[in-house]
């Protein structure tokens, strides 16, 4: 099952969102990293068949001159796997 949850994950992320960390533990996952445009991951990431309720778990930072920001994302993996 983790490895269908990262493909989906992959495909859905954009070019411009990297991975740091991916965790599942207690039916959800954590997902680290940096995107140009974090807010715009939790939309994205709804759309998965394998995840639901995406939120930030801590704040988006960017530091000067850093194109990139950092974010934290849990998700609950969705009972049966899929929509």
């Amino acid at each position: 099952a983790a490895r269908l949850i990262l493909e989906d994950v992959a495909k859905l992320l954009p070019d411009t969102a990297y991975l740091n960390g991916f965790e599942i533990a207690q039916n959800k996952v954590t997902l680290t990293g940096q995107a140009q445009d974090a807010a715009n991951l939790i939309g994205l990431l709804e759309q998965s068949a394998y995840l639901t309720q995406a939120r930030f778990v801590s704040a988006t930072t960017r530091k000067d001159g850093d194109a990139l920001e950092t974010f934290k994302i849990e998700a609950g993996i969705r009972t049966g796997g899929q929509k």
